[in-house]
């Protein structure tokens, strides 16, 4: 197919942009260790885990698992079961059937996944643990994929299950990745920190090396840019790579990128010419619709993640930070104290990390948006 501009869905092979050395430190990094893998949603977290499961390295056989909407620990095993390789599947049905008595010829995956979803929690725990133990049997060392983790364990939370349960699922995970082989690929594009740090189980994941995937710097944007430009047969001139870099900023999220340059495809139409007042179109096209359900989940994250009162003084930081390019720690407490009607540096301390490892923000010489789209479209929304 070649390359293409793909907004939202994953990328692999070719189309996977500048993340070779990424891929290359998680291929290296996996023989000795088991990874956390963090970044900002859209980031290419995804992306990169998939392309691992498409083209395998080494000798691994990759299991890749998707747990940003369940719920419950004996969905999570069930899923599991299902992402499992055929010849995987047809020997934990064998094992199943003969666990249950039953014909192995009568039992069937769906039939699987009804028993483990009807389960108990500690039940489904020790048919899990048969699961691993038979990946630890496999021809094929295994690396198990288990991508959005903190969606999983906030989903939990508002299931009602409490810190003493979370804290036992992620201990069980934690006894999987010490008594087997098979390696994991943790993944999350919400700070797990904050999640555990609100339970108190730092030390349920302090097994895992962390990786973050950053947003591209100057030359890989600018390569990627010039690389789906040509795709698209469209004509362009030097400068105009760095003013598209200029509308997005450096670093630059691959996937808003690419949402621009679909943007600029629509807008130069049978034209197939690139001009600087068409780049500024496509921008504000971004920060319109065309971004709204990526820049609408920023906002909409932060509403499970404070409570009310603390939101409206979160917000009122972020609202500070994108009428300027940076503050310090002292004037930005100020707004935050200010909204929250008390002064409590505990608190302000907290939403400050809970909003770095959300990928909010960042800390260099002072507090500023992690990346300017995001900003952008912060300044846009607020004053409209």
């Amino acid at each position: 197919m070649g390359v293409e501009i793909i907004v939202g869905a994953p990328v692999t092979g070719e189309n996977l942009h500048g993340r070779e050395d990424e891929l290359d430190e998680l291929w290296s990094r996996i023989k000795i260790n088991s990874i956390l893998l963090s970044s900002p949603r859209r980031f290419g977290k995804t992306s990169l885990v998939k392309e691992m499961e498409r083209a395998p390295r080494d000798g691994f056989e990759v299991v890749y698992l998707d747990v940003e909407s369940i719920d419950s620990v004996q969905e999570f095993v069930s899923r599991l079961a299902e992402a499992l390789p055929k010849p995987a599947q047809r020997t934990l049905l064998r094992r199943f059937a003969k666990k249950l008595r039953e014909n192995v010829e009568e039992i069937e995956l769906s039939h699987l996944r009804m028993k483990l979803r009807e389960s108990t929690k500690e039940d489904c725990m020790r048919d899990g643990e048969d699961l691993f133990d038979m990946l630890q049997d496999a021809e094929k060392p295994h690396i198990i994929v288990v991508d959005e983790l903190p969606s999983f364990l906030l989903n939990l939370e508002s299931a009602g299950v409490q810190s003493q349960s979370i804290g036992m699922v992620l201990r069980w995970l934690r006894q999987m990745r010490q008594a087997h082989d098979a390696r994991f690929v943790v993944c999350g594009s919400i700070g797990i920190d904050n999640i555990l740090r609100r339970h108190g189980l730092f030390n349920t994941v302090n097994d895992l090396e962390r990786i973050t995937v950053s947003p591209f710097g100057h030359d890989t944007a600018s390569r990627m840019i010039e690389r789906l430009l040509d795709k698209a047969d469209i004509e362009y001139e030097p400068n105009h790579t760095q003013k598209i870099l200029g509308k997005i900023g450096v670093p630059s999220p691959p996937y808003f990128l690419q949402i621009m340059l679909r943007e600029i495809v629509k807008m130069t139409g049978a034209k197939k010419r690139l001009s600087e007042d068409v780049i500024d179109k496509s921008y504000q096209r971004v920060l319109g619709d065309a971004g709204k359900g990526y820049f609408e989940w920023y906002y909409d994250r932060l509403k499970t993640e404070f409570p009310p009162d603390l939101l409206h003084a979160v917000v009122s930081m972020l609202d500070y930070l994108a009428e300027r390019e940076s503050s310090t720690k002292s004037d930005l407490s100020g707004v935050f104290f200010d909204a929250l009607k008390k002064k409590d540096s505990e608190i302000f301390l907290d939403a400050v990390r809970a909003l770095e490892s959300g990928f909010y923000i960042a800390k260099d010489n002072g507090y500023s948006f992690r990346v300017k789209v995001l900003r952008d479209w912060w300044a846009e929304r607020r004053a409209s």
